[in-house]
């Protein structure tokens, strides 16, 4: 399942033609990369009754960890 993400998640485009890594290393500096840090160990607070099936949940960790990832790892702008 986290290769589906992948592959939609690049069918994904910003209304600039430009890609989302070419706009975080333009505006991209500590304030965001310290923001995204959180996001390294991310998981869904599970609700009792209420939930997407697990897979589907452990998926979307899977893919907003190893995203922010990918984005710690370009250099700061500022």
């Amino acid at each position: 399942m986290p290769d589906d993400l992948d592959a939609y998640a690049k069918t994904r485009t910003t209304p600039y033609c430009i890609s989302f890594e070419d706009v975080c290393r333009a505006i991209m500096g500590s304030k965001q990369k310290t923001q995204l840090r959180r996001l390294v160990n991310f998981t869904f607070t599970r609700h009792p009754s209420i939930n997407l099936p697990e897979g589907r949940l452990q998926a979307i960790e899977y893919h907003i960890k190893k995203r922010a990832r990918e984005l710690l790892a370009i250099p700061n702008a500022k």
